[in-house]
């Protein structure tokens, strides 16, 4: 049976002393929380409890995480976890994941809105600092993403791979400022870390022009796109660290 759960609040505080506990967690959902930790023991052989997870998709201080769904079938080998960032009592952004086992390995799906004056603080960034090496010590293979405006640039950026390609290359087309630009992104696409980098490339990922697209890291320290990921991660923040929220 697939059990969902609602409606408990975790507050933060300073960026290294983040409270975990459940602020208004009913009572009547304690037993459900089994439901979780089987499904995430089914897909990937390791036991991750409550905490374990809700650390793992921390807040920045400041911030509040809302979490609105958690759901786990250890039958199916699914589970499922949604949240919003709030600052002030509004949303700012909305986060879901959901593991699966997909030919013999497990993955996670992931799905991230954000309000668009929310963008360039770094959230992305500072989450998946911290949820990356609990993939891997969870024993994740492959991180997957459906990249809409708030993502296009970053999650290229990080290093995921995309699926489809050609959409992306044929829309740069439309706007590429000349043949030999084309033929650079067509180098590039195939690393999209690479294209990201490129300034072409990146005023086109920010821009309206560049479609929506779902792409593929492999959490595989071997794996250059990996590599590349970590490596970003760990660099300064372009501004301060998301601390407070933004009025």
């Amino acid at each position: 049976m697939l059990v969902m759960l609602f409606s408990f609040v975790v507050g933060t505080e300073r960026e290294n002393d983040f409270s975990l506990n459940p602020l208004c967690l009913q009572s009547r959902y304690d037993d459900g929380m089994s439901e979780i930790e089987d499904a995430m023991h089914s897909i990937t052989g390791n036991h991750i409890d409550q905490d374990d997870m809700l650390h793992a998709f921390r807040a920045p201080e400041g911030l509040v995480m809302e979490v609105t769904a958690l759901a786990g079938d250890s039958q199916t080998r699914q589970a499922i976890v949604a949240w919003d960032l709030m600052s002030d009592g509004k949303r700012i952004a909305t986060a879901k994941r959901r593991f699966y086992v997909n030919q013999g390995k497990p993955c996670v799906e992931s799905y991230f809105w954000m309000k668009a004056d929310q963008r360039k603080r770094g959230l992305v960034r500072f989450i998946l600092k911290n949820t990356f090496p609990r993939y891997e010590a969870w024993g994740i293979y492959a991180a997957e993403a459906h990249m809409n405006a708030a993502g296009r640039y970053v999650y290229a950026r990080l290093g995921f791979s995309m699926d489809k390609p050609y959409p992306v290359l044929k829309a740069f087309e439309q706007v590429a400022g000349s043949t030999e630009e084309y033929l650079e992104a067509k180098r590039l696409i195939d690393h999209p870390w690479e294209f990201a980098q490129w300034a072409p490339g990146k005023a086109f990922l920010l821009s309206d022009a560049c479609p929506s697209w779902a792409g593929t890291l492999i959490i595989d320290r071997k794996q250059p796109g990996y590599a590349h990921a970590l490596k970003y991660l760990n660099q300064p923040l372009p501004g301060p660290e998301p601390s407070t929220p933004v009025p």
